[in-house]
C-alpha cells in the first residue's frame, strides 16, 4: 500500500497499517482468520466513499470532466490480496488468457495474433481468427 492515500469508509489510513508494523500485521490476520471461519466480512466492507475527480481536461463545471473514484477500506484491500495470492497457487488460468494475469495484457494479446498471422503468411497458410467479447468483460469506451 502507498503512503499518504486516501481513507475509505472506516476512515483507517492504509498508513496506520504500515506503521503498526507486526502489531497491525497479527491483528489482520486474526481479523482474517474471522471472516473466514464466520464466512463474513465486516458490514463497512460493503460500502464505499465515490468521490469525483477532475480528469485534467475539459471545464471543471461540467459532470463529464469528472470521473468516479470508489474509496474502500485498507484492510478490505489486503484481504483481497491475500484470498487473490491463495487462490491463484490452486486455481489453473489458461496460458491463452491475458485478463486478470499478471503481466498479460491486451499488447500481449495483439503480439501473439500479429506472430500467428505472421508466421500463417509465411507458410501461405490461410488463419481464421474468432473474437469474444461480452458487456460484462469489455466496457464501451466513451464518445
Amino acid at each position: 500500500m502507498k503512503w499518504n492515500k486516501a481513507t475509505g469508509p472506516d476512515d483507517i489510513p492504509a498508513d496506520v497499517w504500515k506503521l503498526l508494523g507486526d502489531r497491525g500485521s497479527m491483528w489482520l490476520a486474526t481479523l482474517f482468520n474471522k471472516i473466514v471461519a464466520e464466512g463474513r466480512t465486516p458490514d463497512v466492507w460493503q460500502t464505499s466513499v465515490t468521490v469525483p475527480v477532475w480528469k485534467g481536461k475539459g471545464d471543471i463545471a461540467d459532470c463529464t470532466s469528472y470521473r468516479p473514484i470508489r474509496l474502500l477500506c485498507h484492510a478490505m484491500k489486503v484481504f483481497e490480496r491475500v484470498l487473490e495470492a491463495r487462490l491463484r497457487k490452486i486455481a489453473s488460468v489458461s496460458l491463452n488468457q491475458c485478463g486478470f494475469v499478471k503481466d498479460c495484457s491486451i499488447i500481449n494479446a495483439i503480439h501473439a495474433v500479429r506472430i500467428l498471422l505472421e508466421k500463417h503468411r509465411e507458410k501461405n497458410r490461410s488463419v481464421h481468427l474468432a473474437f469474444r467479447a461480452s458487456r460484462e468483460s469489455c466496457r464501451p469506451c466513451p464518445t
